[in-house]
């Protein structure tokens, strides 16, 4: 995966999803501004969660991604990462993340996110779109 952004990245987000005005981000407003990015994406989605479960599924869908940029903490799911490598991608943050719920046992996290590219760019406003699917036990696992 070297040198590409990982499968699961979308190159728009999906339709249900919205879209952040274009001038809403510029490289060089650093995490300080993140706040403002979540604050436009929140706005702009459709809530349909409890509030303690969006930021639950918030938290795993941030931990999932960055596990798919950077390689760190693959290991939590096995079978949603069957290949090794990294994006490479650095300096990676999220910022900003909303879930929002599909039928009764799936989610999506569509997340905003940032970091330098492989030739060492830095770019912001990307985003993401993580699956989740919730298991028999109750608990959240990332799906494809």
């Amino acid at each position: 995966m070297e040198g590409q952004v990982p499968s699961a990245a979308a190159a728009a987000p999906p339709s249900s999803s919205p879209a952040l005005p274009q001038n809403a981000l510029a490289p060089d407003d650093g995490p300080g501004g993140d706040h403002l990015i979540q604050a436009l994406l929140d706005a702009h989605t459709r809530h349909n969660l409890p509030a303690a479960l969006q930021e639950r599924l918030n938290q795993l869908g941030r931990a999932v991604w960055l596990a798919d940029l950077t390689g760190e903490g693959r290991s939590q799911w096995p079978s949603y990462f069957t290949s090794t490598g990294t994006s490479g991608y650095t300096h990676v943050r999220v910022q900003a993340a909303v879930a929002r719920g599909i039928g009764t046992s799936r989610a999506e996290v569509t997340l905003i996110w940032a970091g330098s590219s492989p030739a060492g760019d830095p770019e912001v406003g990307l985003p993401a779109t993580v699956l989740l699917a919730k298991q028999a036990g109750g608990t959240w696992e990332p799906v494809r």
